[in-house]
């Protein structure tokens, strides 16, 4: 299933495309036992992790679309519709320097991709990839819900806003990342 969704959203011409899979997730209470309460922040890695069959065929299909094998796999969740950094309710405008592939297990995210601008050199919060920046033009914006995956290239302007408390997992193949932005 990734495989072709993969195959056909490259071959479309655009950098993003999101497949409505609406196939079953794990549930919260499941998330809730690899998942660490204590942490500061919100990403858990999963590398070198247990988890249940659903997750693990997510990540077996994306190692094979991709034909990846150096990748990182992690969990985002959001208490109180937060994730990331304390007391945002998302992301901010920002690009990867890696592919993404997020799967959207439960609650409701909207997504806003398109074409931004770095308004200045400095990066924000210490993270390589995120900058003061803008849009150039309208987003187009989309909402993911549970099941949902998202592909995005390297390099595309998104920002997030959780709707709901969510939890999500993300594929992120390393081998043609950290290119030049």
């Amino acid at each position: 299933m990734i495989e072709k969704f993969l195959k056909e959203a490259k071959e479309s011409g655009k950098n993003y495309a999101v497949l409505k899979t609406h196939k079953s997730t794990p549930s919260w209470e499941y998330f809730y036992t690899i998942y660490d309460r204590e942490r500061e922040d919100n990403k858990i890695s999963l590398v070198g992790r247990t988890y249940n069959d659903v997750i693990e065929d997510f990540k077996q299909q994306a190692i094979k679309a991709f034909n990846d094998d150096y990748y990182d796999f992690y969990m985002y969740e959001s208490q109180g519709y937060r994730n990331i950094k304390p007391k945002t309710p998302g992301t901010q405008l920002h690009r990867d320097p890696s592919e993404i592939l997020h799967w959207q297990c439960r609650g409701a995210t909207e997504w806003k991709l398109g074409v931004g601008k770095q308004t200045s050199d400095g990066v924000v919060n210490g993270e390589s990839h995120l900058y003061d920046a803008e849009w150039l033009e309208e987003p187009e914006t989309i909402i993911l819900e549970p099941g949902d995956i998202l592909w995005m290239n390297i390099g595309v302007w998104h920002s997030t806003e959780n709707l709901t408390e969510k939890m999500s997992i993300v594929f992120e193949p390393l081998s043609n990342s950290r290119k030049t932005l």
